[in-house]
């Protein structure tokens, strides 16, 4: 292993133990890999309506309509949610291993299947949940549960848009 790395066919290798061995120039670097990476936590409650910093560089805006009648979702980064999370703790934190999202009527998808299925996901070990008391209503900018998708009949929607990187007036 070391031969592969001194004589340049290779820039790291695992060794046992789960250490990994890497040359960065002319330096030779050992990495322990069973220490556990620090996680970024995050559970932020939604302000409705209104905008809250979620991370340095992340923003979520949410507006109500009132009547609302044409919604396009063009954008994966915005939706609209139904009448009944209105009034609810809407909150975001990161993905939890185990977690579940509705996807089609009374059947729950594991997330990490869903991130999985998704090839424009830049972290898929920190996804951004948005949740209303435990219940996963979007894995932002992936999926939307359907239990939160606008029927016909609301009189009032929830829009809720991620802003990346917001201009700052």
């Amino acid at each position: 292993m070391f031969e592969k790395i001194l004589s340049g066919e290779s820039y790291s290798e695992n060794l046992p133990q789960r250490i990994k061995i890497a040359r960065c120039n002319e330096d030779i670097l050992f990495e322990d890999l069973s220490v556990k990476q620090i996680k970024v936590e995050l559970n932020k409650r939604i302000s409705v309506p209104g905008k809250t910093k979620i991370l340095k560089d992340i923003e979520i805006v949410t507006k109500l309509i009132d009547k609302p009648k044409k919604l396009e979702t063009k954008n994966k980064n915005s939706i609209y949610i139904n009448e009944k999370y209105i009034k609810k703790n809407l909150s975001v934190r990161l993905r939890n291993e185990g977690d579940k999202i509705n996807s089609i009527p009374n059947i729950y998808t594991r997330v990490k299947k869903v991130l999985s299925n998704t090839k424009n996901v830049k972290d898929k070990q920190n996804a951004i949940i948005l949740e209303s008391d435990k219940e996963i209503l979007w894995v932002i900018g992936v999926k939307q549960s359907i239990s939160s998708y606008v029927g016909r009949n609301n009189k009032k929607v929830l829009e809720i848009r991620l802003l990346e990187n917001p201009i700052k007036p």
